[in-house]
């Protein structure tokens, strides 16, 4: 499904990329979307999830991957949004998100 985002750029990636998940769950489209892309260029992973059991799966499947898991936050996506915000993050994919809006 990831490779599906991906197919469509026909210009160099950026190097790093940022990858942010809204809706993360157990965080499946985040780290197989770095799998996807990492031989091109370094990905930084970040996400939220608002059920508390996917949120702790999701966690621990960031560390057993070796992604940082401090950047997955339990919460809705507004307090989300204020956090990267904060950080001055520009994200250059977001899962689920139509930025054309």
């Amino acid at each position: 499904m990831t490779l599906l985002v991906f197919i469509p750029i026909k210009d160099p990636l950026h190097n790093p990329l940022t990858i942010y998940d809204p809706a993360c769950s157990s965080s499946g489209m985040l780290t197989d979307s770095k799998d996807e892309i990492k031989a091109k260029a370094g990905v930084y992973l970040y996400g939220k999830e608002i059920n508390p059991e996917t949120y702790g799966i999701c966690k621990s499947d960031m560390r057993i991957k070796g992604n940082d898991p401090e950047n997955i936050l339990f919460g809705s996506c507004s307090m989300l949004l204020r956090y990267l915000s904060c950080r001055d993050l520009d994200r250059d994919f977001s899962v689920g998100i139509d930025h054309s809006a």
